[in-house]
């Protein structure tokens, strides 16, 4: 017996998060380009550390300044229409008053995402590409958590720059928030063999 090959409907942003409702509580999905893709839930000790290193050092620096812009982690949902994506990055910072869902945004100022083995394909892929797409974006990262290493993406006037960064004392600049940290910073009390 043959049955038709019926090729899956990109879905958007909407019809996702209804959809979503009925996901099972230990799934994290997102969409990627209209379509569903599983999300890597929990993570390593590295994984949580680093998150937990930036997310901090932003917050706190944004409160000092003043600044109306906040750093969530790894459960709020950044919606992105255009692109039919809606990701849950690993630390992403709003400067739009809250609003609308009390789980998801729709600009973010700067993401950062933790690579993993298995997520840095569709992280440095589809990922950025939707991220990209977004015109409040001024700063993506992408943190590797078996080496000291960080892939800034900056919005310029010519369109996005690459940098690479590997030495401690490297700085990253979070564009548009008036924050840096250094890769020190951001890797504190991480230990490599311990990945």
């Amino acid at each position: 017996m043959s049955y038709p090959l019926v090729k899956p409907r990109r879905l958007t942003v909407a019809e996702f998060r209804e959809i979503e409702l009925n996901a099972p509580e230990e799934e994290r999905w997102e969409l990627l380009d209209g379509y569903i893709v599983k999300s890597m839930a929990g993570g390593t000790k590295i994984h949580n550390l680093i998150v937990f290193n930036i997310q901090s050092a932003l917050m706190n620096a944004l409160r000092r300044k003043g600044s109306p812009c906040r750093a969530f982690s790894e459960n709020v949902r950044l919606d992105i229409d255009p692109s039919l994506a809606s990701t849950l990055p690993d630390v992403v910072v709003s400067c739009s008053p809250w609003a609308g869902s009390p789980t998801s945004i729709s600009d973010a100022a700067a993401i950062v995402e933790v690579l993993s083995p298995s997520t840095a394909f569709v992280d440095l892929g589809a990922k950025l590409d939707a991220y990209l797409t977004l015109d409040s974006l001024r700063t993506c990262l992408f943190v590797e958590q078996k080496k000291r290493a960080v892939i800034v993406h900056r919005k310029t006037n010519d369109g996005w720059l690459r940098q690479d960064l590997s030495s401690p004392t490297d700085r990253v600049a979070f564009d548009g928030l008036d924050v840096s940290m250094t890769l020190a910073e951001i890797y504190e009390d991480v230990t490599f063999d311990a990945a």
